[in-house]
Formats: C-alpha cells, structure tokens, sequence
C-alpha cells in the first residue's frame, strides 16, 4: 500500500491523477524561496523566464512532431506548475502587470466580448493540433501554451471583476469544496464518456469537458454526504476558512 501511494504521486499506480498532490508538495516546499524573490521583487521575473521556458517546450514538440512534455511525469513538470502558481499569486496579490491593469479598464461587456473570442480560437487552435499532431491529444499537453496561458488569464480577471452577491457566496463555498473530488473523478467519467463520445468534431468534444465537469461535480456532492468518506474528497478546512474570512480570494505565492 505505502508503495502504491508513492507510485501514485509521480503519476503510475491506479489512481495516476494523485501526481497533483506529489506536484503540490514540490511547490509549497519552494515557498521560502518564493518569498525570498518576491521581497527582493524578482518573482515577475521567475514567472516570465518560465512561461518561455514552457512555449519553448511547445514549439520543440511542434518541429519534433512528438510531445517533449510526455517524457516527464506531470509530478515533474516544474516549470509548468510554478508559472501558474506564481499567476494565482499575482492574481491573489491583485498587483497584476500593466496589461491585466488594462483589462480592467475595459468596460464589463468587452471583457467578456474578448474572453469569449480568446476562449473560441482557444477551442480551435487545441482541435486543430490535436488532429494533425496525434500525440498532442491530451489537455496537459497544452499547459505550457501561450494561448492557453493568454485564455486563463483573462478568464480569471473577468471572474475577478464579476459582482458576488451576499447570498451566492455559500453556494460557492459548497462548490468549491468539492472542487478536489471533482478532479479526482473525472479522469474516471471521461474513460466512460469515451466509450460513446469520441473527439470526431469541436461540438462533441466540447459536450465531453462539459459533460465530465458536471457528472463530476455530481458524483462528488453525492460522495461528500457519505460520512465514512466525505472528507478523501471534500476541501472542508479550506471551505471553513473561507466562510470564516467572508469569501475573500487569495491564490498562489503571497
């Protein structure tokens, strides 16, 4: 059993998808350092040198015709995991770089006109590679993409900007507890929906992220009310902590 769990922290054994887990303490054994750069103001500096770090990785596998990515264990992929924990922080931080400052000078409207524009050629360009680059057909290898770098930012300062009312935030404490029980069980509803869904067209590989979001997140809520079991998949002491500090965001490396 020990050896199982190590297996799957560095994405072998039976349940692979842990590897977030081994990545995640890798991280947070990192962030002495991480505050020693930012005090010193160079974590601007650490998330660029990695985000060129990771189109590098694209553009190689695009020359190469195969996935430079695959032959690192997800647990590994450093230079993925960090640009976008050092985002969340600069998210969470809200001292966003001159070009997010300018998103939020656009009126509501037009951020989400722009989201929805970036989210579409998004969609087609993750199609397209896919189609014609075989061994470019699964998510992770889109991580280090710039496009999708572009998409989740702007994404999650259109979230940023969207007005919460009271009422809604213990809504979205429940859900957001379920959030690790919904990556848990996904990877296991997406082997199912591919036995009747295949990526033949943008519409139906859509209904297939869609689909494994919702069946997920259903699968964890009925989970989260067995009492044996509830707390493998339910984020409690986050849900509480944020309930406590009335919904505030935060993210990353502070």
């Amino acid at each position: 059993m020990p050896a199982q769990i190590g297996l799957n922290l560095i994405q072998c054994g039976y349940l692979w998808q842990f590897w977030y887990l081994g990545a995640t303490m890798l991280l947070y054994a990192c962030l002495p350092l991480l505050y020693r750069l930012r005090e010193k103001g160079w974590l601007g500096r650490l998330w660029v040198c990695l985000a060129v770090a990771g189109e590098a990785m694209m553009a190689i596998s695009y020359f190469a015709g195969t996935s430079v990515q695959n032959h690192v264990p997800q647990t590994f992929r450093f230079w993925t995991h960090m640009q976008y924990f050092i985002l969340g922080g600069i998210f969470g931080s809200g001292n966003l770089p001159r070009l997010l400052r300018r998103l939020r000078e656009i009126s509501l409207k037009a951020h989400t006109l722009l989201l929805l524009a970036v989210t579409a050629w998004v969609v087609v360009y993750q199609y397209w590679t896919c189609r014609y680059l075989p061994e470019q057909m699964w998510a992770e290898q889109y991580y280090d993409s710039a496009f999708t770098v572009l998409w989740l930012a702007t994404l999650f300062a259109w979230i940023m900007r969207l007005p919460v009312p009271g009422k809604a935030r213990p809504a979205i404490a429940e859900l957001s507890s379920l959030t690790l029980g919904v990556y848990i069980l996904h990877v296991f509803v997406i082997q199912v929906e591919l036995k009747f869904f295949r990526w033949a067209h943008i519409p139906a590989s859509q209904l297939v992220g869609v689909g494994a979001l919702l069946l997920s997140a259903l699968g964890a809520f009925v989970i989260s009310k067995i009492p044996v079991v509830n707390s493998m998949i339910r984020l409690t002491g986050w849900k509480r902590k944020k309930a406590e500090s009335g919904g505030r965001m935060t993210g990353g490396a502070r």
